[in-house]
């Protein structure tokens, strides 16, 4: 009587069969990264036990946050803004020249000239840098500049030199701060 175990009735067939298997899992575990092996799914990160690692997770997290809200925002802004007009635009701004003229004892006509003197670009510039950080919802920097009637460049280097003479000189941005304030209250 001839005893069979499994193993010596096992068929040439299945035995190459496991072996190719086992010879392609472990060779693709090896080249895949252990997240893809997961059938898609990222699994989610222990906790480090680095205080420093966990602290910029969370940064991380805010600030990805935060930037979701700012494309809203600007999303939001965006459609309002188009639908102002340049005519509009230019009668929103018109306070702000007025006071910014007063305040630099400026006339309008010598405001609105196209002459590049420091009495009367100073003004320019933070008349244009306050249309652009006060006015809600802002409008594109195309459109300010049109209203301005200068180019869109002109706009965004109006607000630089603004802030960078608020970094450098306190006399002139308390002066822009008075006129933001003046401004605020009668909005």
């Amino acid at each position: 009587m001839t005893s069979t175990t499994p193993s010596a009735t096992t068929s040439p067939r299945s035995a190459t069969a496991k072996a190719p298997r086992a010879k392609n899992s472990t060779s693709s575990a090896r080249s895949l990264s252990p997240l893809t092996i997961q059938v898609g799914r990222v699994a989610p990160r222990a906790p480090s036990p680095d205080p420093e690692i966990a602290r910029l997770r969370a940064e991380i997290e805010s600030l990805e946050t935060k930037l979701a809200l700012y494309r809203r925002r600007e999303q939001l802004d965006l459609e309002y803004s188009d639908a102002l007009s340049v005519d509009e635009l230019r009668k929103r701004i018109a306070p702000i020249v007025q006071t910014v003229c007063a305040e630099f004892s400026l006339p309008l006509d010598a405001f609105w000239s196209r002459a590049r003197t420091n009495d009367r670009a100073i003004p320019r510039h933070i008349a244009r840098y306050l249309a652009r950080t006060l006015l809600f919802p802002e409008p594109t920097v195309a459109k300010l500049g049109q209203a301005f009637n200068c180019d869109h460049g002109t706009i965004l280097n109006s607000v630089h030199v603004v802030e960078d003479q608020c970094s450098i000189n306190p006399t002139f941005a308390a002066r822009v701060q008075k006129l933001r304030t003046a401004l605020s209250v009668h909005s």
